[in-house]
């Protein structure tokens, strides 16, 4: 046994598996002076031989893979104790995630595993999180067959994977799961780990679950923590990386990835090139999903690889990433062209299952590839075979996906009773898919679909209705989808003129936001509070929240919100100071817009729009525009300067109609301004016109404040708002968001300083 074993993990071990006590992991920190070696493992495995004891030493300078040792413990014990069960059988006993089965099914039975469907790049993030769902299930669900203790020494240089996986499993404590691990305090993580590393190793400082050993340093070989590449263990690095990305442990591959790659391009490492042809196609793929400049020139180096002739699947291969890649890219053309190239081929071929690729490739580029869309502006036609061959080879998700977004795309199939989905035929099936495979995540894309289709077209009720049918799928699970909820609830509420309900809810979100420290989304319900305040005629206290927002931005170091640039802030700002007479800001806060608008504006109006279509580059600062030629005109109006003012009101009201989604803060309030200017010029019958059609976008929106205020303006009167209830922060004030939002600020400054520190020693 080790020299440790008697003095050290003999007790420890006594207490953590007899329960005397509470805690069921333990980690030392030492500093160089302690290990736990194959020898204590082997000691342990005989004292306690009712449990299963899996040792793992991690070693920088070897390849660690994805969720090491836990795929090995599961291995063995379907190996020992449960072989009288096909894998399919075995993995059934498990709440795994549909998508992944087959991943699981594999990684018990097979050294290279293999999946059905490919992930979508938006789904990345969820099946990350399935991944680590399903992999605790199972571990969780065996020790309480077979109790089970993990002997982890040097986990200072575990996977990202690991570490997150002993985070969830210590979290939720279930089954009968035992570690008694070691780190090393001299030697730090690797950089993508380092984040998870710190989070769980604070939760075990918090629980009293670290121990610190001094003493003689151990004696052993010096280690090297930098990967040491072997030119004949290709073989097996590319099995390894394989199973990383099959697992989802994208960084830790990565990591290994551009290690081999420099070796192999700047260092002129001597490996085969169909073994380089392979790892440098794996690595595309990996980086399409987290770094795509990196993935695209990866497949420019694979081009190389064809000047000798390669098996048409090969080229096939590449040709489809490099359409995933220019699709995920923005680069719907050059996407085309591969699909293109793709199905010549599988047809040259008389390959069905190629050309049913092509066929999968090309109807995703027609749909950016389900990457950052709400929904399609029209229907897309898709041949009927293509959802027989779908079926057929097992590509669910992608098919649900297809009914979804290609189908049922005109407002007009929702009709008024919002249940009623009959119309809706397509899309029901995709959803009907999306709950087979269980895929939570595609049902919220789904009804955010919908959402935004009919708040686009001022039906709230229909939006609110697939809001609460997204509550029920995120219940209390995760609070931060909640709170995105309550905050399109909310906006909601305030587009149909219900102000005191858009507050409650966005309060809610505030709350929850605030309780996880989710600033930067603090931030973001703060700006929908102000517009609703703005709104509802509250336009100090909404002057109050901008202000917030902007010290959020300045103290966290941003550049604009998720759902505000910066320059629609300060348009907001000045719109604000003017309501509230306050003359000097209002110019201040024009400044500030122009600042971020002038390559915009430096540019002639007929340049900017051509018959009422603008630049596409400009699309994302619409609302930015309208705003800061519609402050402009209102600070002319005051100033007596009606061709000036006029001038810029023809330039907002462009920007307002091309914006239909903030329509319902612009519109009236623009018309009824404009229908003020005219009748200041003498010109009564544009100024009616410009109210007619402001009281039209009212009235197929169905609010009737709207109309009020329109009427009141016919006849020459301001509209008098009382909403006093829409300005009240529950259960956060401003003073404590300011605290809260200082003090994540130091965090994040602390650990910019901390990864500047880091590049410099390295």
């Amino acid at each position: 046994m080790g020299i440790y074993y008697e003095t050290y993990i003999a007790p420890a071990m006594e207490s953590l598996l007899e329960g005397t006590q509470v805690n069921r992991f333990t980690l030392v920190k030492h500093y160089h002076t302690f290990a736990i070696t194959q020898e204590d493992a082997d000691t342990v495995k005989e004292k306690h031989p009712d449990f299963c004891v899996c040792y793992k030493r991690f070693k920088g300078s070897e390849m660690t893979g994805a969720f090491e040792p836990f795929v090995d413990g599961i291995r063995y014990l379907y190996e020992t104790y449960e072989q009288d069960k096909t894998p399919e059988e075995f993995i059934a006993q498990f709440q795994v995630y549909p998508l992944q089965r087959s991943i699981f099914e594999n990684m018990i039975s097979q050294l290279v595993y293999k999946r059905k469907e490919e992930v979508l790049l938006d789904e990345i993030d969820y099946e990350k999180q399935q991944m680590l769902n399903s992999m605790a299930e199972i571990v969780t669900g065996l020790s309480e067959k077979y109790p089970m203790l993990f002997l982890l020494d040097n986990l200072n240089m575990a996977s990202e994977s690991t570490i997150l996986l002993l985070h969830k499993l210590q979290e939720e404590a279930g089954g009968n799961i035992f570690v008694y691990g070691t780190f090393n305090e001299l030697h730090s993580q690797l950089p993508h780990v380092a984040q998870a590393w710190e989070k769980w190793t604070e939760k075990l400082e918090d629980e009293n679950c670290i121990a610190t050993i001094g003493g003689d340093e151990v004696e052993s070989e010096e280690e090297s923590s930098y990967f040491s590449i072997e030119s004949s263990c290709m073989e097996e690095y590319m099995t390894k990386l394989r199973n990383m990305y099959y697992l989802l442990d994208y960084a830790q591959a990565q990591y290994y990835l551009s290690i081999i790659y420099h070796k192999i391009e700047v260092e002129k490492l001597s490996v085969d090139e169909e073994s380089v042809f392979r790892l440098y196609m794996l690595y595309a793929v990996i980086s399409m999903y987290s770094d795509m400049p990196r993935a695209l020139l990866l497949c420019d180096n694979i081009q190389m690889f064809f000047d000798k002739d390669q098996p048409w699947e090969i080229i096939f291969r590449h040709r489809y990433i490099f359409g995933q890649i220019q699709m995920y890219s923005g680069n719907l053309n050059a996407a085309k062209e591969c699909a293109d190239i793709c199905r010549r081929m599988a047809q040259e071929e008389l390959d069905e299952y190629h050309q049913f690729m092509a066929q999968l490739l090309d109807v995703m580029v027609r749909m950016s590839g389900w990457h950052n869309i709400f929904f399609c502006s029209m229907d897309i036609e898709v041949a009927p075979e293509f959802f027989e061959q779908g079926q057929r080879y097992g590509y669910e998700n992608h098919l649900a996906y297809t009914y979804i977004f290609a189908y049922d795309n005109d407002v007009r199939l929702m009709g008024e009773n919002c249940a009623d989905e009959s119309r809706l035929i397509r899309f029901r099936k995709g959803v009907e898919i999306a709950k087979r495979i269980g895929n939570e995540n595609l049902l919220l894309i789904a009804y955010r679909k919908n959402i935004m289709l009919s708040s686009l077209f001022g039906l709230f009720h229909v939006a609110n209705h697939y809001y609460y049918k997204c509550m029920e799928i995120v219940g209390d699970k995760d609070p931060a989808k909640l709170a995105f909820i309550y905050n399109g609830l909310g906006y909601s509420c305030c587009a149909a003129e219900k102000y005191e309900d858009a507050n409650n809810y966005y309060n809610k979100a505030l709350t929850i936001y605030y309780q996880q420290g989710m600033v930067e989304s603090v931030g973001e319900t703060l700006y929908n509070m102000a517009t609703n305040c703005m709104m509802a005629g509250e336009n100090r206290t909404a002057y109050d929240y901008l202000l917030s927002c902007m010290k959020i931005i300045n103290i966290m170091h941003l550049n604009d919100l998720r759902v505000c640039n910066i320059s629609k802030l300060f348009g907001l700002l000045a719109l604000c100071a003017h309501r509230v007479l306050r003359k000097f800001d209002t110019r201040i806060y024009l400044d500030n817009a122009l600042q971020f608008l002038g390559h915009i504006l430096s540019r002639p109006m007929e340049e900017q729009i051509q018959n009422r279509n603008l630049d596409a580059s400009y699309t994302s600062c619409d609302d930015d525009l309208f705003l800061y030629y519609y402050v402009n005109a209102l600070v002319e109006m005051d100033r007596g300067r009606l061709e000036e003012a006029l001038a810029y009101m023809e330039s907002a009201g462009a920007y307002a109609e091309r914006s239909t989604g903030y329509q319902f803060f612009s519109m009236v309030q623009y018309k009824i301004s404009l229908a003020q200017l005219l009748r200041m010029m003498g010109r009564e019958e544009e100024a009616k016109a410009a109210l007619d059609e402001g009281e039209c976008y009212a009235k197929r929106c169905g609010v009737p404040e709207k109309l009020a205020m329109i009427e009141a303006a016919r006849e020459g009167r301001v509209y008098k708002q009382d909403h006093k209830g829409t300005s009240e922060l529950s259960d956060i004030t401003l003073q404590r968001i300011l605290i809260a939002t200082k003090q994540a600020g130091v965090i994040k400054d602390y650990a910019a300083l901390r990864k500047q520190m880091e590049f410099i020693l390295v």
